[in-house]
């Protein structure tokens, strides 16, 4: 491709439009990028704000590509609640809030469809579904007060909405009856979860949409050749979808000038708030988000030493370093409103845990301090299941607001010389508490860990499969929601 005369390259990367907007502002990632298709145009703000318009964006095609924001839900689910095709979303909050939905959403900090949810539940709480939203209506306690009643009632958070897809597919509604995501997510999930009929519903009170802009950044590393490059690149980009409308429907997009399928519904418009509105909706849902009760279990037992399994256990806990480049340590994802506590077996420190109790400064001083401490040791067999049977009664009774409750494994993933219970009876147990199991084996013979598997099935718990790619543990563990 030519740009005034010279030829263009052009690197794709693939990010998550809220990662970027959040590790710009540190010059992240690498190589720095000329131009951007966020999924939604609400992260310009967003990036605009959060730089204090040190980068600024300058939109060259408003939108490519548009996806509605729906909510989906299985059509005998919708059929019993009464849930038409144009429902409110208001009216899915209160079902949710009132236990007759089970109902998950994206985090708002990556997803667009995260974002979107947590606009619209201020949006709605605030009485301002059409007009402009400001940091003052996301402040006002009255407003705070119905998020947190809609908040607590989320069965599941996921990074974005393909992370649970195989989860949802696999195990319908023992995961959720709805989620809300993009249409074109949506038609994904409705040609690949082929166990019950999924139908969309837009939202009547607040149709947001997906309008995938294609920007150009005004920064220092952008100069005037690049600019120029990345102006032509958008041009041509746009030109070649103009004649591509039967590819883009077959993805699940669609695009002004193009026909809509007649089983779709209508596009909505894009979030109506300051962009310092939507950066303060997103600080406020991690204070009101459904809490979490977190039991982590630790194997110290001698076979952790080799090849410092247990030092790489400590370190996704402590430092954490996600793929995208940023530090997200387990005990930085916690918040004020949620519980932890920690078990350890199979070597000198076991016994050195942490009580379940409020995440207060005083409790992560605690934790850090526990981890810290951690070191292998010959006393003791890797009681596994006993281990994980204190946990689980570790975690209290769900109250109402219901916490999320998570057992986190980071161990061999072998038992020898359980006492409290065994295999069969830790099963069943895993497959009636309310508590799900995320296991990280530090361990890589697929036989010796089948049982542990098995475990973590039963409770309908995630699995780790990799311990040696320990800069992405971290960012597994902090997804206990």
């Amino acid at each position: 491709m030519n740009a005034d005369g010279t030829r263009v390259k052009v690197v794709l990367t693939e990010v998550n439009s809220g990662d970027l907007a959040r590790l710009l502002p540190q010059r992240k990632p690498k190589p720095l990028p000329v131009a951007w298709t966020p999924a939604s145009s609400l992260f310009e703000g967003l990036l605009e704000f959060g730089t204090k318009n040190a980068i600024r964006v300058n939109s060259l095609v408003p939108t490519l590509v548009n996806s509605p924001q729906v909510v989906a839900i299985f059509k005998d689910k919708a059929r019993e609640l009464r849930l038409k095709r144009k429902s409110s979303l208001e009216k899915v909050l209160e079902l949710a809030a009132g236990d007759r939905l089970k109902l998950d959403h994206t985090d708002p900090y990556v997803s667009t469809s995260g974002a979107s949810i947590v606009y619209s539940e201020f949006a709605l709480a605030a009485g301002k579904p059409r007009e402009q939203l400001t940091t003052a209506d996301i402040d006002d306690p009255q407003v705070q007060a119905r998020v947190r009643q809609w908040e607590a009632s989320i069965w599941h958070y996921f990074n974005i909405a393909k992370d649970f897809k195989k989860e949802w597919c696999d195990k319908t509604t023992l995961v959720a009856d709805a989620a809300y995501m993009q249409e074109t997510t949506f038609e994904e999930f409705r040609r690949d979860c082929n166990k019950r009929d999924l139908m969309a519903i837009y939202p009547s009170d607040i149709p947001l949409v997906a309008d995938y802009p294609y920007v150009i950044f005004d920064a220092p590393w952008v100069n005037a050749k690049k600019r120029a490059a990345a102006e032509r690149f958008g041009q041509w980009l746009d030109e070649r979808l103009g004649e591509r409308c039967e590819e883009i429907g077959k993805e699940g997009f669609r695009r002004n000038g193009c026909a809509r399928a007649p089983h779709l519904g209508k596009s909505g418009g894009a979030p109506r708030a300051e962009p310092a509105a939507l950066a303060r909706a997103q600080e406020a849902w991690s204070e009101l988000r459904r809490p979490a009760n977190v039991m982590l279990v630790v194997d110290v037992s001698q076979d952790m030493s080799a090849a410092d399994k247990l030092s790489a256990a400590q370190d996704a806990l402590l430092f954490g370093e996600t793929r995208r480049g940023e530090r997200k340590p387990f005990v930085n994802c916690l918040k004020d409103q949620d519980k932890v506590g920690m078990i350890v077996f199979g070597g000198d420190t076991a016994g050195g845990g942490v009580p379940l109790g409020d995440y207060s400064p005083t409790q992560k001083l605690k934790t850090v301090d526990a981890i810290q401490k951690l070191t292998t040791g010959r006393a003791g067999d890797p009681t596994l299941y006993d281990a994980i049977n204190q946990a689980l009664d570790a975690l209290p009774a769900i109250p109402a607001p219901r916490p999320i409750t998570t057992v986190i494994v980071l161990a061999l993933g072998v038992d020898k010389g359980s006492t409290t219970i065994s295999f069969a009876d830790l099963k069943v147990k895993a497959s009636h508490t309310s508590s799900q199991i995320l296991a990280i084996p530090y361990d890589n013979e697929p036989k010796r860990l089948e049982r542990l598997k098995e475990i973590v099935k039963k409770s309908l718990g995630r699995w780790y499969p990799d311990f040696q790619k320990a800069e992405s543990v971290s960012e597994f563990v902090c997804q206990f929601l």
